[in-house]
């Protein structure tokens, strides 16, 4: 299988990528990795500044032809990620995706 890997950069992209997922309707989130760029060396020196801020993403959908796609957005400054209980599913029932 053939990975392609797109940069959104405008709104012409955002609307390329939404479309041809399907707006996200009826998918789920997989699997969500945030790297700061803060860590602890082998020397036990620290480098304590979050200069990453990347959040790696994995949404699925029931679609054979676009099944998958993964974001990495990057300088994240807030990312918020309220799960549903096992109570719930937690189908995406639409996205909205934003150039700043």
């Amino acid at each position: 299988m053939e990975q392609q890997w797109n940069s959104i950069n405008n709104e012409k992209d955002i609307e390329y990528v939404s479309t041809l997922f399907g707006y996200f309707y009826d998918a789920c989130i997989k699997e969500v990795k945030y790297i700061s760029g803060s860590y602890v060396g082998d020397d036990s020196r620290m480098k304590p500044i979050d200069d990453l801020r990347q959040v790696y993403m994995i949404i699925q959908k029931q679609n054979k032809e676009h099944s998958v796609i993964e974001f990495l957005f990057d300088g994240v400054e807030r990312f918020n990620l309220v799960p549903a209980n096992e109570e719930y599913d937690s189908i995406i029932s639409g996205l909205l995706l934003k150039n700043r």
